[in-house]
């Protein structure tokens, strides 16, 4: 493979390439019950027309907290060392990817879904919660994504193909706090081994 580095891009640092992690305008994350359903197609720039399309499963989740959402890496090593005490080799034994949030629209039916099961939510005609019937926490797997806008203008778009609930945080019923439901979520890797999927989008014209 040919070497595209450039000279200039050996001294040179571009602030440009600095930003935030802030949500797009709108719907910045969604959820999609159907693990049959292929996201190698699914882009920063084609998301939204996807996701709108007739017949498409994926679901708004409303607004999340102010955290937004966090990815963690936590790794296992296998540390080899020679005779006389020293390192000779570093391995990384496992990894576990995962990822938190809190949804703040707890009377959204997606998230009342997502939290204990698409079939403990009954569902009104107007789309809103009828009653939840809990039984243990859902261990099936979902899509979830999630979309940002850096702060370059570029749109970034984050799909988890695997995602399960790992646990879920204390939810205070108290006056002068939001209920939210805080959740984290294993990553797994999809069929062809990746825990997640990134794609960028340069801002339109």
């Amino acid at each position: 493979m040919a070497d595209t580095t450039t000279p200039s891009d050996l001294d040179n640092i571009n602030p440009g390439n600095v930003t935030t992690g802030s949500p797009v305008d709108g719907a910045a994350c969604f959820v999609n019950f159907d693990l049959t359903t292929d996201v190698s197609a699914i882009t920063a720039a084609n998301y939204l027309e996807t996701f709108k399309a007739s017949g498409s499963k994926w679901k708004n989740l409303g607004e999340l907290s102010e955290n937004g959402y966090t990815e963690s890496t936590s790794t296992t090593s296998n540390k080899f060392k020679g005779w006389h005490g020293t390192s000779l080799l570093n391995k990384v034994s496992d990894e576990e990817n995962t990822f938190k949030t809190e949804f703040v629209e707890v009377d959204r039916a997606t998230v009342a879904q997502l939290r204990y099961g698409e079939a403990n939510v009954a569902v009104d005609t107007d789309g809103s919660i009828k009653s939840i019937t809990p039984t243990r926490v859902p261990t099936r797997s979902v899509i979830m994504a999630f979309a940002e806008l850096l702060d370059n203008g570029r749109l970034r778009l984050t799909i988890f193909p695997r995602a399960s609930i790992g646990s879920i945080d204390d939810v205070a019923h108290q006056q002068g706090s939001l209920l939210t439901y805080g959740m984290t979520f294993s990553a797994s890797n999809d069929a062809k081994g990746h825990p997640y999927y990134i794609t960028y989008a340069k801002p339109s014209a």
